[in-house]
């Protein structure tokens, strides 16, 4: 999949039916918010052949104030973005139990719980994984500098 693709996957994921639509100043810097991530993340999902899609993780993330990037970040730690943990159906983040209708519903879930219980790798490691919260912790934010250089 080129990068083209995704992009243009994401304006038609993006795109309002209404044909002549004024978007204000608010929703147009939105857009521009989640091409840059999707411009910066793309190859990471393409590299790992992500059965999650760049732009709805660029797209939940941004509207409910949640880092992409780490929502990337904990998706590879967790799963390698493919889904599948413990026989669990379109289960990206591998959450214990977690059985979704799609990859989307996931990356949705997934988002809202971020959004919920913390914004820091930090603090969602120590209710996430306590027995393990420093060593994931580091794994989680490693890849996240890695995503941003």
């Amino acid at each position: 999949m080129k990068i083209f693709d995704l992009i243009f996957g994401l304006f038609l994921l993006l795109a309002n039916n209404e044909e002549k639509r004024v978007y204000n100043e608010e929703e147009m810097l939105h857009r521009q918010r989640v091409l840059e991530c999707v411009e910066r993340l793309a190859p990471v999902y393409i590299e790992r052949k992500a059965t999650i899609a760049v732009a709805k993780v660029c797209q939940e993330s941004i509207e409910k104030g949640v880092d992409p990037v780490m929502v990337t970040a904990i998706g590879i730690v967790e799963s390698g973005l493919h889904g599948g943990c413990w026989g669990d159906i379109n289960n990206v983040f591998c959450i214990r139990g977690g059985v979704y209708n799609s990859t989307e519903d996931s990356v949705d879930s997934v988002v809202r719980l971020l959004q919920d219980k913390g914004q820091s790798v930090e603090t969602i490691s120590r209710w996430y994984c306590p027995p393990t919260h420093v060593e994931w912790t580091s794994k989680v934010e490693h890849l996240m500098l890695e995503f941003r250089k």
